[in-house]
């Protein structure tokens, strides 16, 4: 038996069987033969001064003194022939590496990648909002979120999701971050008991909320405005009302 294409779901145990025209005349081969396969793989370390270090390796047996083409964004990296490649400069060097063995470039390694900016979505149940942080990257990230009040910044919860009952006021946001660097969230306000009732304006009248970057979730009457255009403002009078209002004449 021959396998072409050979790829890791390839990795099973074989065995044969054979018949002939007798009625008790077949024999299987036990235990069969268990195959193996393992791509290459991109680990990262950090060295002294900064500077992250890639290595491409295998499990597998590889030929004699092989020579590595290294890959960023899919395209191969100049001058860079052994199974380790360093980063020196996170502005330069950014963006997705992977290896392969020369002579063998259609099995290389799976990219490997820092996080990209992490996208934020929200669900409301019983008056409280879970946000879920989400970012694509390789290896997988891990997520960290972070509080705003006032002037300070603390760290408020660890995971993709974190949930938040009326009372818990603040902004914010979470960051992603792998071995090979991380990446943050857009920001979100989080205000209690406000409804539209207590919207009393939009200044100048004629303007509306448009979809940016910023959030605002309001909790107690299951009313949401998000997407707060940066150019307008939020002040709360000692009535309880919310006023938004322009702080730019730029659309």
């Amino acid at each position: 038996m021959t396998i072409t294409d050979l790829r890791e779901s390839d990795a099973h145990t074989y065995s044969f069987r054979f018949y002939t025209d007798h009625p008790d005349g077949s024999f299987s081969g036990s235990p069969g033969v268990t195959l193996s396969v393992t791509d290459l793989k991109v680990t990262v370390s950090d060295t002294d001064g900064g500077v992250k270090k890639l290595t491409c390796s295998s499990t597998c047996t590889l030929p004699n003194n092989p020579t590595y083409i290294w890959y960023r964004n899919g395209q191969p990296v100049s001058d860079q022939n052994r199974n380790e490649l360093e980063l020196r400069d996170r502005t330069v060097d950014a963006g997705s590496y992977s290896c392969a063995v020369k002579g063998y470039e259609e099995l290389g390694s799976p990219a490997v990648y820092s996080p990209r900016p992490p996208s934020v979505s929200e669900t409301e149940v019983n008056g409280s909002v879970t946000l879920v942080c989400v970012s694509d990257s390789n290896p997988a990230s891990s997520y960290t979120w972070f509080r705003k009040t006032g002037g300070n910044i603390t760290q408020f919860g660890e995971g993709a999701s974190l949930t938040l009952a009326a009372g818990a006021d603040g902004v914010f946001y979470c960051t992603a971050e792998n071995p090979y660097g991380s990446s943050t969230s857009s920001e979100w306000t989080l205000t209690s008991g406000v409804s539209w009732g207590d919207v009393v304006a939009f200044f100048p009248p004629q303007r509306s909320v448009r979809e940016t970057t910023g959030h605002l979730l309001v909790l107690g009457q299951s009313v949401t405005i998000s997407r707060l255009d940066p150019l307008l403002s939020l002040r709360y009078e000692s009535s309880g009302t919310l006023q938004i209002c322009l702080t730019s004449q730029q659309r």
